[in-house]
Order: structure tokens, then C-alpha cells, then sequence
């Protein structure tokens, strides 16, 4: 039989999970996943007269830092881990040993001021704190948070206009700035760029596209389904048609005998710029930061040549594309090729609006000049 502490201390045991426990009375004890942090619970708990608070069905209270534990775990492969990160590190500092049952309304907004105090805007800060909801939702799939918790947090309201910074709306780019840029940008670079500003793609499909994931290449159309995009965890199917003007630039970068091959890779950039790539140094895929690096860089070369380029990110193009296709098809001709499931979404990429007005004027004033000029003589007259 095994030796008993002959301090009457639980041995603190780590199970499968990383997880910390111990046995009092019969009951196992969860303590977390840090070995200093466990030892310290451990030691309250044995202070206090009754050794394990007890909930309905006898399972111990559990505290918000156990919960964050394995979210964490949980969310490890999410897109937006990030965010996930930055909210949960905050509410861990300020409410780590709150008990799940006490965490309320009051609570989430002190986290929340946390956040505005940070400058940070307030549609982030609102994502933010509806992750913090999201968290003690899926606590209580999990019968470790009592429903009324996400009952009582449901009530907070977010963040109205002025409470907090708001980021001036994001524009289109314009076209004699991209055309600007081009010359300065390496000849892989420059592709993406027209294929994002013809197509809408997003950043993330450019760099993810392999041969593998073409599901049509006829003469005139190439269909791209993106095998990870950002609506597939809602089930939702991402179709990118690309016509005569991107297939004749994919053709450079198709290889038919390596369908699973990358086709923007930054270690081809850095050998048509003649850089040597120091072993290891460049990445298989590009990113968000190390694209926009790209673009950034080009638009410095080509200011110190005497261009005159406004500032603009990759993202943009999007922007544009969709301004682009609504001028010359429609709104719906652009919700299509950007991917949204509604016209509404799209209204936030179309800016569309004044061209669209100022053509109307146009039209109007052409079409209808004997009306007006009536309206107009007849005041004269008297």
C-alpha cells in the first residue's frame, strides 16, 4: 500500500489533460494547470473548515481561471484565437478567482472599460466583449457554469457611438495608386495584387491557392473553391471565378505535376529580387503583415521617384473590386464575387455611391431636358 503524507497534505496528482487534482474526502479536486497555482489553492482549501465547497451534484465550485484553462485549449485552433487571447487575459487579471457562479454583468463591463482605457475602437471592443459571453456560453454546454450566468451578461449593452474610438471608415483604394505601385512591386507581388483588385478575393484565399483546389478550368472560366476559408465554419461554400485576365496570369504559376504546391510563395519573391535567402529565412506562404510589408515598401520606392502614391493596404483592393463590379454590373454582381451571403454585408465595400449618383444626374439631365427646361422657362416667363 502506498506511504500516507504524514502531514495529512493531499498529494497533488496531473492527469492526461495537464490538469492538476487532488482527493479530499473522497472527492477530486480540480486545481488547474499551473503546479505553483495548485499548490496554492490546495493549501486555502485545507485552511477553510469545510475543504470542498460543493455545488448541485456534489461537483466542486469551480473558479473563472479553470474556465479560461480550457477555453484556451478549446480555441487553440481558431481563426480568431487572438482575440480570444487578448479577452481572456483580462478578465483573468481582474476576475482569475472569481467564482463561474458570481461573475456578472458589472464584472464584464469593468473588463470592457479595461479595453476602452487601452484605445482600443470600439467595434473591437465589443467583439471582445462578446467573446467573453461566448466563453461562459460554452461553459455551460460544458455543466461547469450555471445558464444564468450568460442569462445575466446577455443584458449588458454594447458599447453605443461615442463611448468609445471609433476608426474612420475603411475607403477603396484608388486605381492610379495601385497603378502607381506596380512598377515597384516584385513581378510575384504584383500578380497578387491584380488578381485581388480584379477578383475581390480576400488575402488569406490568395495565399492558401493550390492547383488541388480548381474544381473547373475551361478556355475563359477557372472556379477556385478554397478548401479553408472564412465562412466554412458556417457551413458555407467560398466560390472565386477568375475570367481571361487572372487565368493568364495563374498560368505562370500552375505546376500540373505538383497540384498541392503553394502558388505565391515569398521565397520566389525574394529570388527575383536577388536576395539571398540566408537558409531558412523565407516563408513557404505569405502573410497578412509580410504582404502588406511588400506593398508598403513599393509605395516608399515609388514616392522617392517622384510618384505621388496615397497610402494603402492590400485589403483595399477588396474595397475596390467590389466598387468596381457594382459600377459595372450591380450590387448583387458584387456580393458574388466577394463571397457574402447578403447585399447588406457588401454595402460595407461598395462605395459605389456618388458615382452612382453622379451617372444618375447625368442621365437624367439627358434624358429628361425637355421636362426640366419647361419647369424652368415657366418661371422665367412670369
Amino acid at each position: 500500500m502506498p506511504k500516507r503524507n504524514p502531514d495529512g497534505i493531499p498529494a497533488i496528482k496531473k492527469n492526461s489533460k495537464g490538469e492538476y487534482y487532488c482527493s479530499i474526502q473522497r472527492k477530486k479536486i480540480y486545481l488547474g494547470r499551473n503546479l505553483k497555482t495548485a499548490r496554492e489553492r490546495l493549501l486555502r482549501k485545507l485552511m477553510e473548515d469545510s475543504p470542498a465547497v460543493g455545488v448541485a451534484g456534489g461537483r466542486q465550485e469551480m473558479v473563472v481561471l479553470e474556465l479560461i484553462e480550457k477555453y484556451l485549449v478549446k480555441m487553440k485552433d481558431h481563426s480568431h484565437f487572438d482575440k480570444v487571447k487578448i479577452m481572456c487575459r483580462t478578465v483573468l487579471e481582474a476576475f482569475g478567482e472569481m467564482p463561474l457562479a458570481e461573475f456578472g454583468p458589472l464584472a464584464m463591463a469593468r473588463c470592457r472599460q479595461c479595453w476602452v482605457e487601452r484605445d482600443l475602437t470600439r467595434n473591437y471592443v465589443n467583439k471582445l466583449t462578446g467573446w467573453v459571453v461566448r466563453m461562459f456560453a460554452w461553459g455551460v454546454s460544458q455543466e461547469m457554469v450555471p445558464y444564468e450566468v450568460v442569462a445575466r451578461l446577455q443584458t449588458l449593452e454594447p458599447l453605443k457611438l461615442g463611448e468609445a474610438r471609433d476608426n474612420p471608415p475603411r475607403e477603396d483604394v484608388k486605381n492610379e495608386d495601385v497603378v502607381r505601385t506596380l512598377p515597384f512591386l516584385t513581378p510575384i507581388v504584383r500578380d497578387m495584387v491584380i488578381l485581388q483588385r480584379i477578383s475581390g478575393m480576400r488575402p488569406s484565399e490568395l495565399f492558401r491557392m493550390t492547383l488541388e483546389q480548381f474544381t473547373r478550368r475551361d478556355e475563359d472560366v477557372w472556379v477556385y473553391q478554397p478548401f479553408q476559408h472564412k465562412t466554412k465554419r458556417h457551413s458555407k461554400t467560398r466560390v472565386i471565378a477568375f475570367g481571361r485576365f487572372e487565368i493568364a496570369i495563374l498560368h505562370k504559376y500552375a505546376v500540373e505535376t505538383e497540384p498541392t504546391r503553394v502558388f505565391f510563395s515569398p521565397r520566389t519573391a525574394w529570388e527575383q529580387r536577388g536576395w539571398h535567402l540566408g537558409g531558412n529565412r523565407a516563408a513557404e506562404t505569405f502573410t497578412r503583415d509580410t504582404y502588406n510589408a511588400a506593398v508598403q515598401r513599393a509605395i516608399k520606392q515609388a514616392n522617392a521617384n517622384g510618384e505621388c502614391v496615397a497610402r494603402w493596404t492590400p485589403y483595399q483592393l477588396r474595397h475596390a473590386a467590389a466598387t468596381f463590379i457594382s459600377l459595372l454590373l450591380d450590387e448583387a454582381a458584387a456580393s458574388t464575387a466577394l463571397g457574402h451571403a447578403t447585399p447588406h454585408i457588401t454595402r460595407l465595400y461598395d462605395h459605389s455611391a456618388v458615382e452612382k449618383a453622379a451617372r444618375m444626374v447625368r442621365e437624367r439631365d439627358a434624358k429628361g431636358r425637355i421636362e426640366i427646361e419647361k419647369l424652368i422657362n415657366a418661371v422665367e416667363k412670369r
